[in-house]
């Protein structure tokens, strides 16, 4: 899926057929791009079958359009782009998945913009230690997203 919003941003949508599924707008780390998810929405869709999924390549990442010269990466920039997205798509409240660079640029949406905000969630190897994904990873990952999407508004 490509979204012009000023400039232009892939983005991979998924169980999208539904427009009044709960919107998960997810984000990924530094020199990385929207694909980081695509292991992580199959497994997920089957539980939370009520959330559609949004992974977006962040300006300069991926197949997105880099900012215009002379423009600087800001986390600021990052929080316009996500209420463009949020004006595009129509969406008042969304959750968030933030991976490493994406967690902080999560947090610090969620922190500036609570109001806008559904849930959030935050993926670093801390916070995977907590459950044990050496036997089944599948099961592991299910486990852990859906304690942190059904059971904590706020992950901080």
């Amino acid at each position: 899926m490509m979204l012009t919003i000023g400039i232009i941003f892939i983005a991979r949508h998924w169980n999208c057929s539904d427009p009044s599924k709960k919107p998960v707008l997810c984000i990924h780390g530094w020199k990385d791009n929207a694909a980081t998810f695509d292991r992580l929405f199959p497994i997920l869709i089957p539980e939370l079958s009520d959330y559609q999924f949004l992974a977006i390549d962040l300006p300069g990442h991926g197949k997105s359009s880099h900012f215009p010269p002379g423009m600087i990466y800001s986390v600021q920039d990052i929080w316009v782009l996500i209420k463009r997205i949020k004006n595009f798509f129509d969406w008042e409240k969304i959750s968030l998945i933030g991976h490493s660079m994406g967690a902080q640029l999560s947090f610090s949406y969620c922190g500036t913009h609570p109001k806008f905000v559904e849930k959030m969630v935050l993926v670093s190897n801390w916070r995977l230690r907590r459950f044990n994904l050496s036997g089944n990873f599948n099961a592991g990952v299910q486990l852990f997203f859906r304690w942190l999407l059904m059971r904590c508004p706020l992950l901080l």
